[in-house]
């Protein structure tokens, strides 16, 4: 089995090759997908993130959520933890530790979201997902039990078989530009 540096230098090279064009297109289906879900529709309160390089867009569903007056939160890195801020406006974002745009808001999350969206850079038919290594999102869901989660990349980023290990938490869903795979809730 492929080691998960391998995968994720495999999938960044395939990522990052994609133009303008080809990125915005399928970020787009994406999107729509997501407004367009059920799950989104009853959410009043979502977390989102901000894409960094070649990462599937969120800025239609956050400025739709806004739209729709839902309430939306991005993460913040503190340390090994994520906290999540709500932001009204794209102008509430500097770049953060790891040049991704994080709030600059102060208003920090109360309660759980209804839906939690994150970024992914690979994933398996089972829904574990690789994301950059550092675990931020595996040590908040795993601390947040019964969260609502997906996550949202390009159907090319599919692998057969993600080396799982015991601390990484799998997803509900997967949002993709061909399709959404998860289970029926």
């Amino acid at each position: 089995m492929e080691t998960k540096e391998h995968i994720r230098k495999e999938v960044m090279k395939v990522r990052n090759a994609l133009t303008y064009e080809e990125w915005q297109e399928k970020s787009m289906k994406i999107q729509q997908r997501i407004i367009n879900w059920k799950h989104y529709e009853k959410a009043e309160t979502l977390f989102l993130y901000r894409g960094l390089g070649r990462e599937v867009s969120t800025d239609v569903i956050f400025t739709k959520a806004l739209q729709d007056g839902k309430k939306v939160f991005f993460p913040k890195v503190h340390g090994r933890e994520l906290c999540f801020y709500e932001v009204t406006t794209m102008d509430e974002f500097l770049p953060g530790p790891y040049g991704i745009l994080e709030p600059i808001t102060k208003k920090k999350e109360k309660k759980a979201p209804d839906l939690i969206i994150m970024p992914c850079l690979a994933f398996d038919k089972e829904r574990n997902r690789i994301g950059y290594g550092k675990g931020y999102y595996d040590r908040y869901l795993e601390k947040k039990e019964g969260l609502l989660t997906a996550a949202l990349a390009f159907s090319f980023q599919m692998r057969e078989k993600i080396p799982a290990e015991e601390k990484d938490v799998a997803l509900q869903y997967v949002v993709t530009d061909e399709w959404i795979m998860g289970e029926k809730i």
